[in-house]
């Protein structure tokens, strides 16, 4: 499996209570290329077509919380 380059400058979140299962976004192997998205209180947001949910305001990598929006 060939691993990316991640940019400096490319921003990592930290969601409370919530451990990213890979430790650094230099390794991490999702091949997926979805994401989650969070609203602003850090709460995941799994279906954004829902209009009973927050409004997403972050997308993040599952695996290692990489910003991907």
């Amino acid at each position: 499996m060939t691993r990316e380059y991640v940019h400096p400058g490319r921003t990592v979140i930290e969601v409370p209570n919530r451990p990213w299962p890979m430790g650094r976004a230099e390794y991490c192997d999702d091949q997926t290329s979805t994401g989650l998205w969070f609203d602003a209180t850090g709460i995941p947001q799994p279906d954004p077509d829902d209009r009973a949910a927050s409004d997403g305001v972050a997308l993040l990598c599952r695996r290692c919380g990489l910003d991907c929006t």
